[in-house]
């Protein structure tokens, strides 16, 4: 419900004028609110209409990602329409909008094996596709960078805790961060030590290591049909290692087995069946998986108001990402023992 919420609120920023449709050349029959889209319906074919906040360049480097994946043999991705005048998007009323060709499937479901495993070739398959590309905006390109990303990470989480800890009195969230902060950064300082003692660096001078990585791998961006993996949104689409992908993957996939390392183990051999993954690959994404990603993103957002969320929200999102805290020490250590 939350989310739905969330998502009718940034549908009402769109102007949804038929003129947009037919500046895109499009004849469109209806259209559907689907989380933060417009699906246009055509007379014989459906389309996306999407409203974008970033840069115009960013959408002509997403266009040559796409077109770079299908040059490389994958085609499971969607494809821009073009406006009359061939621009990718269309500037209207102060708005920026772009319109995709619609990908049929259904959304990965992440508590089903199935396409879990669908999933995996999928993202390995991409992978291999994205080897080759070359990536020259700096801020796209990730490679050499994990240690510092992660390090800045931290250093916001201690900041906060240094802010926190001179409330006069302790809201309900403020308490189970006290209660758990120190934990974690314990946890954020070993990931960083240990990427830093691991082949990191070595991966990262390797071209044989490096690929496009989505960067988004939410369920809703990975649609299954025929038993394939379909990949659509990639606004933060970078260059990077393998395991950048897989720790975001794993990461979103643990949660919905209790961190059973046994599903982890399934995911890496499943990749392994279509793209190579060696013992310094596995290494480096002990050391990422390590990093408490949920305790930050949370804290971040929450003192630093990066979501609008009511205090309830904030209150149970906590709780149940702390509520791993147990399942995930466990999972680490069995992920060390069995791989490393």
């Amino acid at each position: 419900m939350e989310t739905r919420i969330k998502d009718r609120e940034y549908l009402k920023q769109y102007d949804l004028d038929m003129e947009i449709f037919k500046e895109f050349n499009l004849d469109i029959v209806d259209v559907i609110p689907t989380r933060k889209v417009y699906m246009a319906i055509g007379e014989d074919k459906e389309y996306v209409l999407k409203r974008v906040d970033y840069k115009k360049e960013d959408i002509y480097f997403i266009k040559y990602i796409l077109d770079s994946f299908k040059n490389n043999g994958f085609k499971r991705v969607f494809d821009y329409v073009k406006t009359r005048d061939g621009s990718l998007y269309l500037t209207y009323e102060g708005s920026t909008y772009c319109m995709m060709e619609y990908v049929q499937g259904r959304e990965c479901q992440c508590s089903n094996p199935i396409d879990i495993a669908i999933a995996t070739r999928g993202i390995a398959e991409l992978h291999i596709a994205g080897k080759n590309i070359e990536v020259n905006i700096p801020e796209k390109n990730l490679l050499g960078k994990m240690e510092q990303i992660l390090s800045n990470k931290m250093q916001i989480i201690k900041e906060i805790q240094k802010e926190v800890s001179k409330f006069p009195h302790f809201r309900e969230f403020d308490e189970m961060f006290m209660e758990n902060v120190q934990y974690y950064v314990d946890q954020m300082k070993n990931s960083i030590k240990g990427i830093k003692k691991s082949s990191y660096k070595e991966l990262c001078e390797n071209n044989m290591y490096h690929t496009i990585c989505h960067h988004d791998l939410a369920y809703h961006n990975i649609l299954i049909n025929d038993e394939k993996a379909f990949f659509v949104d990639f606004d933060y689409a970078i260059r990077d290692l393998k395991v950048h992908d897989l720790r975001n993957f794993i990461n979103k996939v643990m949660k919905e087995y209790f961190y059973d390392i046994d599903v982890a183990e399934k995911i890496i051999l499943e990749y392994r069946k279509a793209n190579t993954l060696d013992k310094k690959e596995i290494e480096v994404l002990y050391y990422l998986l390590m990093f408490p990603e949920d305790f930050y993103s949370i804290s971040a957002a929450y003192y630093k108001r990066l979501k609008n969320w009511e205090e309830g929200t904030f209150i149970k999102r906590f709780e149940k990402k702390a509520a791993f805290r147990e399942d995930r020490e466990r999972f680490l250590i069995e992920f060390k023992n069995r791989f490393l």
